[in-house]
């Protein structure tokens, strides 16, 4: 089975590369999408998950719920006593631990998941394409982008921040697009039902009106370590039970040990959003009430939430795990840089240029280092 979810995606891909040669008309790149979206969830459901992997640790969660006598709603309410101590306020992931495991084989979890994650930022790639000649480079970029802000192995085995930053990514889009403000609430809280890490992007998109400038890089880049100290307070008080399990989980976070594999990730995640950084702090001498269609509001979040993610630069994990809600973003990203590297005679012109050449070799690399530890 696994070989025809491989030729399916080969062919997308193919199909993907002559887009950057000759347009390809928007009704046929979406149903490219799609096939997209079912090669990429069908090969990660038949992919055997190695024990070291969150995935691994899921199927063994769903052995157990299985073989409990847990109701639907007593699960999503208790069921973290057979479980994870962590799952205690995840009502969502519970409830979809529940169908999967009565309804579906084991392999049901990574294919809805890869489905989502992967169909939402197909969603927003398709809303930002259109027939001009420029898209193929924006469409091997946006994907490039995407790839290393939130890795194929990454949605296959971290569930839960994938699933919660897809979700919350989308009622942003729908917010700056369609100003749909209860989408935006209903995702964000949804999100938070799933993994509550997912809503540190939404702070952010208060101040997404203005670009981040050279003092607001120092002060967001800070703020992580405030943050650190106020977890800190509820992890060692215990009076709040929720704001405790965050605090906890964060702490947990920071004693991660960083192998080679998330080395790689690792070190291409930063790059990406040092050069987001440096992108971002150029002034944009376009009113921002002339852009269309909203984007620029979209990359100035993008660009205080990597900054906010820099700070954290010292916990594998945060810094891993924060950028996977602007990855969904990546189209965006993708015509902005595009746009700025036309400036071929300025700095920020020749920035961005660089931006677009590390992101394809870090795209690249990241392949590579994905069939590397996933088969």
């Amino acid at each position: 089975m696994w070989v025809l979810f491989a030729t399916l995606l080969e062919v997308c891909l193919i199909s993907f590369g002559v887009a950057f040669a000759k347009p390809i008309q928007k009704r046929q790149m979406k149903c490219l999408f799609v096939l997209a979206v079912i090669a990429l969830a069908g090969l990660g459901a038949c992919i055997e998950p190695k024990p070291i992997y969150d995935l691994y640790r899921h199927y063994e969660v769903l052995e157990r719920v299985r073989n409990s006598q847990y109701s639907f709603l007593a699960f999503i309410k208790n069921g973290h006593v057979i479980t994870d101590p962590n799952y205690q306020f995840t009502y969502v992931f519970n409830a979809l631990i529940y169908i999967v495991a009565h309804y579906l084989p084991n392999q049901g979890l990574p294919f809805i998941t890869i489905a989502i994650t992967y169909g939402v930022f197909f969603y927003i790639l398709a809303q930002e394409y259109d027939d001009c000649g420029n898209q193929g480079k924006k469409l091997t970029v946006a994907i490039g982008c995407f790839s290393v802000l939130l890795p194929y192995l990454f949605v296959y085995s971290n569930i839960r921040n994938a699933l919660a930053a897809a979700i919350v990514s989308y009622g942003i889009y729908g917010f700056y697009k369609k100003k749909r403000l209860f989408r935006l609430c209903v995702t964000a809280v949804v999100a938070a039902l799933i993994h509550p890490v997912s809503l540190a992007i939404i702070p952010f998109v208060f101040l997404s009106k203005i670009r981040p400038g050279v003092k607001g890089a120092i002060v967001t880049i800070g703020a992580p370590l405030l943050l650190s100290y106020v977890l800190e307070y509820f992890r060692l008080s215990g009076g709040n039970d929720f704001m405790f399990r965050v605090a906890a989980k964060y702490y947990n976070y920071t004693k991660v040990r960083v192998d080679s594999q998330g080395r790689v990730f690792l070190l291409s995640t930063v790059g990406l959003l040092i050069a987001m950084a440096v992108i971002s702090l150029w002034p944009e001498k376009k009113p921002l009430l002339e852009k269309e269609n909203n984007t620029q509001p979209i990359f100035n979040l993008c660009a205080w939430f990597a900054l906010f993610a820099l700070g954290f630069v010292n916990n594998y994990t945060m810094i891993l795990r924060l950028p996977f809600s602007i990855a969904f973003f990546s189209p965006v990203i993708a015509g902005e840089v595009i746009e700025r590297s036309k400036k071929k005679s300025s700095a920020e012109g020749f920035a961005a240029a660089g931006y677009i050449c590390l992101c394809l070799a870090l795209a690249i690399l990241g392949v590579v280092n994905n069939l590397f530890w996933l088969i």
